[in-house]
């Protein structure tokens, strides 16, 4: 018989995954939104793929508010 901590442990482990690959493309879609937009680097100059996607959602309001201005 296992124990019971391992059917937690499963569980926990399973909705991590879930939310990793949520994350992921939440990103992704980001980083294609951005590229459509001709926005291929941060503004402190970084790749796309390197930014959180808290960064990449303040470099889309970024590009929103200068697209505004234009």
């Amino acid at each position: 018989m296992k124990p019971k901590w391992e059917d937690s442990f499963k569980e926990v482990t399973q909705m991590v995954d879930f939310s990793n690959r949520e994350g992921a493309q939440e990103k992704e879609q980001l980083i294609s939104q951005l590229l459509q937009l001709e926005w291929y680097k941060s503004a402190d100059n970084r790749q796309l793929y390197e930014l959180t996607v808290n960064e990449l959602e303040t470099e889309y309001q970024l590009v929103a508010e200068q697209l505004s201005k234009n």
